[in-house]
């Protein structure tokens, strides 16, 4: 039998290496690779379904051809079941050996295409994925139904979402309640209208851990033949660092042309004022009616109130003229806290005060800095105040009070100052527009100047100035001062 196969396959330009044994074989296979055994299953040492199990130990992707005498059914689902390619029952002619052998040559020349070309599909995704996962933009697949297929890793990275936790969410979850109408809309018009692209789709998107980016959309639908919707693909761009440099500017340009306005409109309210002053002192010291004096006191009352609004309309074009020296931060919070001592016990509020001791002088004006931890202070005060929750809590219960919290904090070069309230908060619609001059959510008393003020302080002194309004209620506003430390001159000077 080995005279004929080895004649057979040699004329047809097979190299051969012959093994009258199982354990020959084995060796020989342990030295070198082979693409092809033809193995009989009766052998001078060991079975040869034996030999070929130990076989596809060593060589997993060897093609095994069995050749036996037994013309059994089971014989040859025994060495199929063994992981043989295929069975040649004895005898065999000279055509069905070299039939065999060729399918066999056949399909290891595909396998080895096919583990080419899975090997170069695989390089070519994992450049595809590495090119998708680094460009700024995250990329997305919706499917009809309005779920996420499939989205770029660096979804993560913008929105603190893997993409398990994305991948079949559906995509009306992840925006902001206000704009799921509009995009809705959006998206529904463009399929209605068997639009192929629909670009500059701009709304808000909730991230992980509940915070707004504002992004901008370009998004592709694909139809069947027939015209009916199957999916989409979408770019998704965040531009949340654009709007915000584009409402700094907006608010840059407001407050400068509200600082020109307010004024002109101070001055010419001063110079009355001036005349009143004059006026009330003289009807003081020549009037003996108590009456009359206690109504140009009330009147007083009144001037006071209308000169403090004058100043906060001048102090809105009067920014970056006070002296900077070096300035305790928490000095400065001590001293307000001092200054509405008063006003927190007549409104029964409660301030504690979280002061971190490292924190180091930085160089800023102290009146100035006052005047914002005043002003935050104040408004924080008046929400708890007017909290419907606090009056009837007054009305039932004399011990209730609302609590202020004041933190300083020192971290990555930067003095950080928390200022929360336990009042009731505003809407979000709101929190966007607070720092914006003559804007107020106090319905009868303020002028809505007091933020804005504090806000072109802070930038005056290059930091920044934030507000947040929890779930929870309450307002949380944040103001990060630079504190790079002073050299001795800079501090001379």
């Amino acid at each position: 039998m080995r005279a004929f196969l080895e004649a057979a396959l040699i004329r047809k330009g097979y190299p051969l290496e012959l093994c009258a044994r199982g354990d020959e074989a084995l060796a020989c296979i342990q030295r070198k690779a082979f693409d092809m055994v033809i193995l009989d299953v009766v052998l001078p040492d060991m079975d040869g379904y034996e030999v070929m199990s130990r076989i596809h130990e060593l060589q997993p992707e060897l093609v095994v051809i069995i050749i036996s005498g037994h013309a059994s059914l089971d014989s040859a689902l025994k060495a199929l079941r063994g992981g043989a390619y295929d069975y040649l029952r004895k005898p065999f002619g000279n055509q069905e050996l070299l039939t065999t052998v060729e399918n066999a040559s056949r399909t290891i020349q595909l396998k080895a295409e096919n583990k080419l070309a899975l090997k170069a599909l695989r390089q070519s995704e994992e450049k595809y994925r590495t090119l998708v996962d680094n460009i700024p933009d995250v990329l997305a697949g919706i499917s009809r139904f309005g779920r996420f297929t499939a989205i770029s890793g660096n979804a993560i990275d913008h929105y603190g979402y893997t993409q398990e936790q994305l991948t079949g969410k559906r995509v009306i979850k992840c925006l902001h309640p206000q704009d799921r109408d509009q995009a809705f809309a959006a998206f529904r018009e463009s399929v209605l209208t068997r639009e192929k692209n629909r670009p500059h789709l701009r709304f808000r998107v909730v991230a992980k851990d509940g915070t707004h980016h504002w992004v901008e959309v370009n998004i592709s639908h694909s139809y069947d033949d027939k015209g009916h919707y199957l999916h989409s693909e979408c770019v998704i761009r965040d531009i949340n660092e654009t709007r915000k440099l584009q409402d700094e500017l907006v608010r840059s340009e407001r407050l400068a042309a509200t600082g020109q306005l307010a004024s002109f409109v101070a001055h010419e309210i001063n110079s009355p004022l001036q005349a009143i002053t004059v006026l009330l002192h003289t009807l003081e010291k020549q009037s003996d009616d108590k009456g009359i004096t206690e109504k140009v006191g009330v009147i007083r009352g009144a001037f006071n109130s209308i000169r403090a609004t004058v100043m906060n309309l001048l102090d809105l074009n009067r920014m970056g003229n006070e002296e900077k020296q070096a300035t305790n931060v928490n000095a400065v919070l001590q001293q307000t806290v001092e200054l509405v001592s008063g006003y927190l016990k007549k409104n029964r509020v409660a301030l504690k005060l979280d002061l971190d001791p490292s924190l180091p002088k930085i160089f800023a004006s102290p009146r100035q800095l006052n005047q914002v931890f005043l002003n935050l202070i104040n408004n924080a005060i008046q929400a708890i105040s007017d909290s419907d929750d606090i009056q009837q809590g007054w009305r039932s219960r004399k011990q209730m009070e609302g609590q202020i919290t004041v933190t300083t904090r020192y971290l990555d070069k930067q003095i950080i100052i928390r200022i929360v309230d336990e009042g009731p908060g505003i809407d979000a619609d709101q929190l966007a527009n607070i720092f914006e001059p003559f804007y107020t959510g106090k319905k009868e008393r303020g002028m809505g100047v007091g933020l804005s003020i504090c806000y072109q302080i802070i930038d005056q002194h290059h930091g920044d100035i934030s507000a947040a309004a929890p779930e929870t209620g309450g307002m949380v506003f944040t103001v990060k001062l630079p504190a790079e430390k002073m050299a001795v001159t800079e501090l001379r000077k």
